[in-house]
């Protein structure tokens, strides 16, 4: 397995080279260019992009689902709690939870019948708590992490990485746990915090910020516990 990360304007994408190649989210809209000329230069000719997952309905993470969904054909997954969010082109409830985000909140549009970007038709969507990957070519499991948005989605993979989305942020020191800017619900936020927790894993990539390790990742859970 090779996890390869792709730094876009505002948030990252992930590669996930396996059995078959999984992208973890998008980036905005305006990060298509970007994506694809990486995209490009790390698929061999011929070599497919399989999947499409969608840690969560902001437009920073789907943005150019639909337009690489046109370009593939890979399919598109996402949790049914933000699967209709996405699919109507809008962005999932944000709600300030963290002081930076309180603080940066009246300069948000939180309009949540606003068409943010293209919509897009999952062709796949998650129901469970826990959904196995091996049927699909990647080594590991999609577990449902709520609280930012209701449908939060993080990636279990068995080589103990754990890729998070926006359930951690940090704008500040890249390698610093933070809480995320937004939280719908704080003790959904809470408990996906632990799922993670028990888990283990020896690196959590998130994809506003770099990465943590596990002890520092304890560290901070011990602190909000």
């Amino acid at each position: 397995m090779n996890i390869i990360p792709i730094k876009l304007s505002m948030t990252k994408a992930i590669l996930i080279k396996d059995q078959k190649n999984l992208l973890v989210d998008t980036g905005n809209p305006k990060d298509y260019a970007t994506l694809w000329h990486f995209l490009d230069a790390n698929l061999e000719d011929g070599e497919p992009l399989d999947y499409i997952l969608i840690t969560h309905a902001h437009l920073d993470h789907y943005g150019c689902a639909a337009a690489l969904h046109d370009k593939t054909g890979a399919k598109v997954i996402i949790h049914e709690r933000d699967y209709e969010t996405m699919k109507l082109g809008y962005n999932s409830p944000i709600v300030p939870f963290s002081f930076t985000g309180k603080l940066l909140s009246p300069f948000i549009k939180k309009d949540p019948k606003k068409i943010v970007a293209n919509p897009v038709e999952a062709d796949i969507v998650i129901k469970d708590e826990e959904t196995d990957l091996q049927p699909f070519g990647i080594a590991g499991k999609v577990v449902a992490t709520p609280g930012h948005t209701p449908g939060s989605i993080s990636l279990f993979l068995d080589d103990q990485t754990a890729i998070v989305g926006d359930l951690m942020m940090s704008f500040f020191i890249p390698e610093k746990p933070e809480k995320p800017l937004f939280a719908y619900n704080v003790d959904e936020w809470k408990n996906s915090l632990k799922k993670v927790l028990e888990f283990e894993p020896k690196k959590i990539i998130i994809t506003h910020g770099n990465f943590y390790t596990y002890n520092d990742f304890k560290s901070f859970c011990k602190k909000v516990f």
